[in-house]
């Protein structure tokens, strides 16, 4: 995620734009001018694409005026993870500062501070490699999104949708209407689907809803559940079995 990526990025107070340092990731970086202390942050927000370990990576344009001391908190599964940064050293290039835990979907967040901090707090981008292995099935460009859909090729692949066509994607949507449910998704040609549930999100045996077979065309899905359950918890499952 680059500084520049305002779909992620969240700044809060007066940051400069500079190129003035070599070895900068994207268009530029940003500093602080070191004024303002504890006034000003930049959080970044993770598009996680799916649960698991990854090595938290940060970057910033070194040199002798940086803060040695800047806070950065990272909000993952396991909750907010706060860490210390010498831009002093390192600089331009990936710096690995953490190793944690993250829940697939964008609630993680890595939020850049300058509290107490003793000269320039700069912002390059940050990013997150998984620790966990690949489907050795696949071969493409993994954490791009070449349709632009939203979901990246190794989740596509996964999924089983194209990568290569942006209304071929996982949609999956649960209306509520008192105690009834309407589960509706998008079924792809030729996949057969079982719908499974349990009451518990963690434990538990995943029990049968109902199997949706294969169709010549990709169409969506219904399938309500009247059950008294306080709670039910789905997935979607491809082939059926």
């Amino acid at each position: 995620v680059d500084n520049k990526d305002a779909n992620n990025v969240v700044i809060v107070g007066s940051w400069t734009s500079s190129t003035y340092e070599t070895g900068y990731y994207g268009a530029d970086y940003i500093h602080d001018a070191n004024t303002g202390k504890g006034q000003k942050s930049v959080t970044f927000r993770f598009n996680v694409p799916l649960d698991g370990t990854y090595d938290v990576y940060f970057r910033y344009a070194t040199g002798g005026n940086r803060a040695n001391n800047v806070p950065i908190d990272i909000q993952c599964s396991t909750g907010l993870v706060s860490v210390i940064v010498d831009e002093q050293t390192q600089g331009s290039q990936w710096v690995k500062i953490a190793t944690l835990n993250f829940n697939a979907g964008n609630t993680n967040t890595l939020t850049v501070r300058t509290t107490d901090t003793s000269g320039f707090v700069t912002v390059d981008a940050t990013g997150l490699i998984p620790k966990f292995d690949l489907d050795p099935g696949f071969t493409g460009n993994r954490w791009v999104d070449d349709d632009g859909d939203g979901v990246c090729n190794y989740v596509e692949y996964l999924n089983g949708t194209n990568p290569g066509d942006a209304l071929s994607y996982l949609k999956v949507s649960i209306n509520l209407a008192n105690t009834s449910r309407l589960i509706r998704f998008l079924a792809l040609a030729e996949k057969s689907y079982s719908i499974l549930y349990r009451v518990n999100p963690t434990a538990g045996e995943w029990k049968k809803l109902i199997d949706i077979e294969a169709s010549q065309n990709t169409r969506t899905v219904e399938i309500p559940d009247d059950s008294t359950d306080t709670h039910r918890f789905y997935r979607i499952v491809s082939p059926s079995f």
